[in-house]
């Protein structure tokens, strides 16, 4: 009983070291820190913050939602509301309640095919960022 016990403790205090390792290259895993978790009325989700209260998440996420709950990584909750656009993509962006205006970074896409492919997202099962 106490081997069991103390292999527990012991993976519980390696478990955090563990989720906070970050195997993809240096500029992937800089995105962690811009990833917030979403709450609708019916599901949870992620996005990523842009520039200061603006995050893009997908559509089907913000769509027939007027307000949705930002969980930051410091843990606090901030209401945001989806702004309408008619671009034809599975992407939202929101702007958290305070903010007026747009992003001061424009949005961009690429058509460069990447050999390696990346997703960044809160991990809900962790309650954390992870690559």
């Amino acid at each position: 009983m106490r081997i069991i016990i103390i292999l527990l403790i012991s993976l519980n205090s390696l478990y955090p070291a563990l989720a906070q390792t970050c195997n993809a290259p240096e500029e992937v895993c800089g995105w962690k820190n811009r990833i917030v978790g979403i709450k609708t009325p019916n599901m949870i989700a992620s996005g990523i913050v842009l520039s200061d209260g603006f995050i893009l998440t997908n559509r089907h996420v913000a769509e027939d939602h007027p307000t949705l709950l930002i969980r930051n990584r410091a843990g606090s909750i901030i209401p945001a509301r989806p702004l309408p656009h008619a671009m034809p993509a599975d992407l939202a962006l929101l702007r958290l309640d305070g903010h007026e205006g747009l992003p001061a970074t424009p949005l961009s896409f690429s058509d460069i095919q990447p050999s390696q492919l990346y997703v960044v997202a809160f991990d809900q099962g962790r309650n954390e960022p992870r690559v």
